[in-house]
């Protein structure tokens, strides 16, 4: 009566997943459990267990994380003998390496490894759901061929291989009450040691294992690592080889060092990307660069212009992905050169204390200070504090030294600043946008003007005539109650019915 008492507590701890929750009563049931290939939970727990937090942390999973985790419970007198039928599964170290269709009666699959035992996996719903297989493995290699008929199959077809390997001694230590988190990466299975009843802690420890201990950056994952870091407020620390250059697996310092921080930082791997401009400038018809866009933008974060061939490989730097409703898209930050973990270690505790300045790819600050009613020159180093932390609204005029329309409101703008001088809570300036970064701005064309407003996370683009009184009348509009200086009002501004004292 208990043990039923305690599945059906489970069952509530896992019933919000409604088709995903699985019950665990048998060896065979966990043996496919913890085989599985996507990250999975399993919880063993004795007769009467309190489910409280573990209620929290499914809702949690099934609610906010988009149900990325499948989840498992042994219940009640049986869990103690299930628990260790588990953690000798894990003995088991598998790879499921995808097939496809196939028009052909063989197919030859590379594995990832050698000594690898395969059995075929079709979908249940496809065509040729009910085929079955002949595996044969050499070395890094299976032909596939199907067994039932003579022919091709039409199922779209992966294959599980596995080999053993020996138990983690925390795994085989495990004791009821115990949690277990499988996934078909790193490590393949990690133990949570903390208090059952601490939501808290065993939230941390699922999200910390979401993610291979080294990501690679890739069209499947792109999207994913750059919604994780913005979501949970966890860098991304990224190492970047020269393409063509360099292992399939991070080296073993990068790798420990991703270690030593998971949870904190999510670690990433990414290849270069170099087109010359002559290449970008006609990428449709030579195709070099096609379909790097993604890589290109990543390298543009990190702040890797690399066509100017300044950098040296590997290069590891943090990127902090800011919130959507944050002025800036990011920080970044240059982690040093090292042969050995402690100066990273060093590094990143420095970075956590916020003691590592923000690299940007900057002119020189201008010596003097800011004069209200000038035009003030801004650079990528200066940009947050004199922009964000000044207290004023700021205009801000985005040029390039090769454009041939901001050579033409280079003569315009000083009018622009005259009709304005006023105005003490306003500053307008000018960027070099060509020369460096634009901190949490994609400038495609120049000239380029966005107007941030005091207090206020994301700036407003204008994109009308270049005119000085239509630029002047569009601010005022736009702009936070301006702070004007009575009694002082110049000819250009004097009669304005829009201006607010």
């Amino acid at each position: 009566a208990k043990a039923f008492t305690m599945i059906h507590g489970a069952v509530a701890w896992l019933g919000i997943f409604c088709t995903g929750s699985i019950i665990l009563s048998s060896e065979e049931e966990v043996d496919e459990f913890v085989g599985g290939t996507t990250v999975r939970v399993a919880a063993f727990l004795p007769p009467e267990f309190d489910t409280k937090a573990l209620d929290a942390v499914a809702e949690r999973f099934a609610t906010e994380e988009g149900g990325a985790v499948s989840f498992g419970v042994v219940a009640g007198t049986e869990a103690g003998a299930l628990l260790r039928r588990a953690a000798q599964s894990t003995a088991n170290d598998c790879a499921l390496v995808h097939v496809g269709p196939s028009p052909k009666l063989q197919m030859r699959v590379p594995l990832p490894a050698k000594g690898l035992g395969c059995e075929a996996l079709p979908r249940e719903d496809d065509e040729d759901a009910e085929a079955t297989f002949k595996l044969t493995v050499t070395g890094k290699f299976v032909q596939v061929q199907r067994k039932d008929v003579f022919g091709s199959w039409n199922c779209d077809l992966s294959i599980r291989c596995c080999k053993k390997r020996d138990i983690p001694g925390e795994v085989a230590a495990a004791a009821v009450p115990a949690v277990m988190m499988f996934f078909p990466f790193d490590e393949k299975v990690a133990v949570f040691n903390g208090n059952l009843q601490d939501e808290k802690t065993l939230t941390n420890f699922l999200l910390q294992r979401l993610l291979p201990l080294v990501s690679q950056y890739d069209d499947q994952t792109e999207i994913l690592l750059y919604d994780i870091a913005r979501t949970h407020q966890i860098p991304l620390l990224v190492r970047v080889d020269e393409e063509g250059r360099g292992d399939s697996d991070p080296d073993s310092l990068f790798a420990s060092f991703a270690a030593r921080v998971r949870g904190k930082a999510i670690a990433v791997r990414a290849f270069s990307v170099t087109c010359e401009k002559i290449q970008r400038l006609f990428d449709m018809v030579t195709g070099s660069c096609k379909g790097r866009e993604r890589d290109r933008k990543l390298m543009e974060d990190l702040g890797l212009f690399l066509e100017e061939g300044r950098e040296t490989f590997p290069v590891i730097r943090l990127l902090d992905v800011l919130p959507d409703d944050s002025a800036l898209a990011f920080r970044r930050y240059q982690a040093p050169g090292a042969s050995d973990l402690q100066p990273l270690l060093s590094w990143f505790d420095d970075y956590s204390s916020g003691k590592v300045r923000p690299m940007w790819r900057s002119l020189p600050p201008p010596k003097e200070a800011y004069e209200p009613g000038k035009i003030r020159t801004l650079v990528a180093e200066t940009f947050e504090k004199e922009v964000f932390s000044s207290g004023l609204d700021t205009f801000v005029y985005f040029s390039s030294p090769v454009c041939p329309h901001c050579r033409v409101f280079d003569k315009v703008y000083p009018q622009i600043a005259t009709a304005m001088t006023n105005d003490d809570g306003l500053m307008l300036a000018t960027m070099d946008g060509k020369r460096q970064d634009t901190p949490g701005v994609s400038i495609s064309s120049y000239p380029y003007f966005l107007l941030y407003r005091s207090g206020v996370p994301r700036p407003v683009r204008y994109q009308g005539f270049r005119q000085p009184d239509e630029v002047v009348e569009w601010i005022r509009t736009h702009r936070t109650a301006p702070r004007v200086k009575l009694g002082s009002m110049g000819s250009q501004v004097a009669g304005d019915a829009s201006l607010e004292l």
